[in-house]
């Protein structure tokens, strides 16, 4: 693979180094084998995950997203419910919370977010198009 990139002229890039069948082990052995590969050196990103149960895919997308940085944000609008913690934590982590107000069912929230980000907020963002009311 190395070999590849160099004659691709890639070698310098950000690389993420994927590990799927993550289902096919006990998850401290595949904790193991993700962190086996970081301490190799190569610099890559290491995720674990499995594309038949889905587990690890969303650090997977989180990884691409941060390795690819926010490049244009979009500023938007967002209500997320309470129950939604991880969906909020993720704004916090991922995005430029502007404003909050919490209401009674929801946190309102104004964020600039990626695009990547914003497809995965899509549930909770208000509408851009006019308001039938």
């Amino acid at each position: 693979m190395d070999s590849v990139l160099e004659e691709l002229g890639a070698r310098e890039k950000r690389q993420v180094l994927v590990l799927n069948k993550r289902d096919l082990v006990e998850d401290a052995e595949a904790n193991r084998e993700v962190e086996r590969e970081r301490m190799l050196g190569s610099g890559a990103r290491v995720v674990g995950v499995s594309a038949k149960t889905g587990a690890g895919i969303e650090e997977l997308l989180e990884t691409v997203d941060s390795l690819l940085g926010h490049g244009a944000l979009v500023r938007k609008r967002l209500h997320v419910p309470h129950s939604e913690g991880r969906a909020l934590s993720m704004l916090y982590e991922q995005a430029r919370v502007l404003e909050r107000r919490d209401e009674e069912q929801s946190v309102e929230i104004l964020a600039e977010l990626s695009p990547a980000l914003l497809r995965r907020m899509e549930r909770f963002a208000e509408s851009d198009g006019p308001s039938t009311t």
